[in-house]
């Protein structure tokens, strides 16, 4: 039986990619935006058009799930490592993410809400 040798990669060597897919068409890739960090959270598509996702290095953004634009972005000055949400109050849009950890890298904790503008 083979012997498995396992190493960490340096953090210069890892990056992370959001990729939309249209998925009528096969699976095509439609876009692609590449993340100077690993992406360990979820992503958010909202009906309106954007798409939602945070990074480990603290940036939560927002994109154009039509073109992949950044629209937005927030460092939050902890990892984003939970799936973003969404709720409606008042007739208003929000979009929420816990961060931070426990321990580890970058911690500390806080969950943030931001009002998406009314279009």
């Amino acid at each position: 039986m083979a012997k498995l040798i396992s190493k960490p990669v340096p953090a210069s060597e890892t990056w992370g990619t959001l990729t939309a897919l249209d998925l009528a068409n096969g699976g095509r890739v439609l876009w692609q935006v590449k993340t100077p960090e690993p992406l360990v959270g979820g992503t958010l598509a909202t009906a309106g058009g954007l798409v939602f996702t945070g990074e480990a290095n603290g940036h939560f953004n927002a994109y154009d799930a039509a073109t992949g634009k950044t629209l937005w972005t927030h460092q939050t000055g902890v990892n984003v490592g939970a799936p973003p949400m969404s709720y409606a109050a008042n007739g208003r849009q929000f979009v929420a993410v816990a961060t931070g950890t426990s321990a580890g890298l970058r911690p500390g904790g806080a969950i943030m809400a931001f009002a998406i503008p009314a279009q």
